[in-house]
C-alpha cells in the first residue's frame, strides 16, 4: 500500500479539511504505526490504519471524516495497534462478522436440511413454517446467530406467552432449539459452525410453560363405532364406563 510520504505528519481537522482529490497521508505518532487519511476526487475522506500481519499486509478503515475526528480516529488507530500487536486482525474479524450467519440464514438451513426429514404435510407444515417466521420476527431476521444469548431466547419465550399462547410459546421454544442445535455442527461443505461449543445452544435451560391435559370427546363417528362394537364383546368381558 505505496503512496507513503517520506515525511509523516500530525493529522488534524484543519489538515485533513484542506484535502483535497486523491491524497493519502500517514500521522507522526509512534503510538499508532500505520494510522493515516485518504481522501478521494469526489470529496470524501477516510481514517485507515496500516499494518502486517503474519506476513500480509492489511488495511483497516477506521471511519470517514468529519463523522470521525483526527483525534478520535488517533485514539481507535492506538487501540487497533495494540490489538494487532497480540495477534488481533480487525480486518479480517470485520470481514467475518459482515459475512457470518443470521437468524434468516439458520431458518433456511433448518427449511432446507430439516424440514424435510419430518413427516409433515399440509396445514402441520405450513404451521410450522409460521412458527419458524415467528422465531425470525423475535429475534430479528439480520441478527447474527452467533450473537444470540440464552437471554434473547427467554425473551422470545415470555413475549408469546403474555400474548396469550402459553402452549404456543412451548412449540416454538422446541423448534427454535432445533434449529440452534443444527448450528453447532458445520453446515455441509462448510468446515466451522455457526455457533462454537462455548456458545452453545441458547435455548437450553428455559423453562417451558405448564400444559394441562385437555379433556377429548368422541367425536359422533367414534360413537356410533363404539356402538356398533358393543354387541360383539363377550359378555363375560367386564365394561368400566368412567
Amino acid at each position: 500500500m505505496g503512496d507513503k510520504p517520506k515525511h509523516p505528519v500530525r493529522l488534524t481537522n484543519k489538515f485533513v479539511a484542506k484535502l483535497t482529490g486523491s491524497e493519502m497521508w500517514w500521522d507522526d505518532d509512534p503510538k499508532a504505526t500505520g494510522f493515516g487519511i485518504r481522501s478521494y476526487p469526489g470529496g470524501g475522506k477516510s481514517f485507515f490504519i496500516d499494518y502486517r500481519l503474519n506476513g500480509r499486509q492489511r488495511r483497516y478503515t477506521i471511519g470517514p471524516f468529519p463523522r470521525w475526528s483526527a483525534e478520535a480516529a488517533r485514539e481507535q488507530a492506538k487501540k487497533l495497534r495494540k490489538e494487532i500487536d497480540q495477534g488481533v486482525d480487525p480486518a479480517g474479524d470485520k470481514r467475518a462478522r459482515r459475512t457470518a450467519p443470521t437468524i434468516q440464514d439458520l431458518i433456511n438451513r433448518y427449511v432446507g436440511d430439516h424440514l424435510p426429514t419430518k413427516t409433515l404435510v399440509g396445514v402441520r407444515a405450513n404451521d410450522e413454517k409460521k412458527m419458524l417466521a415467528e422465531v425470525g420476527d423475535k429475534l430479528g431476521r439480520h441478527t447474527r446467530v452467533a450473537e444470540i444469548h440464552g437471554g434473547d431466547i427467554a425473551d422470545m419465550h415470555r413475549r408469546i406467552t403474555e400474548s396469550g399462547r402459553p402452549v404456543r410459546a412451548n412449540r416454538i421454544l422446541a423448534i427454535a432449539s432445533k434449529m440452534f442445535s443444527l448450528a453447532l455442527v458445520p453446515k455441509a461443505g462448510e468446515t466451522l459452525p455457526w455457533r462454537n461449543a462455548a456458545q452453545g445452544n441458547p435455548c437450553k435451560g428455559i423453562q417451558k410453560n405448564r400444559e394441562e391435559a385437555k379433556e377429548r370427546f368422541f367425536s359422533q363417528f367414534e360413537l356410533t363405532a363404539i356402538s356398533d362394537a358393543l354387541p360383539n364383546i363377550p359378555a363375560a368381558l367386564p365394561i368400566a364406563f368412567a
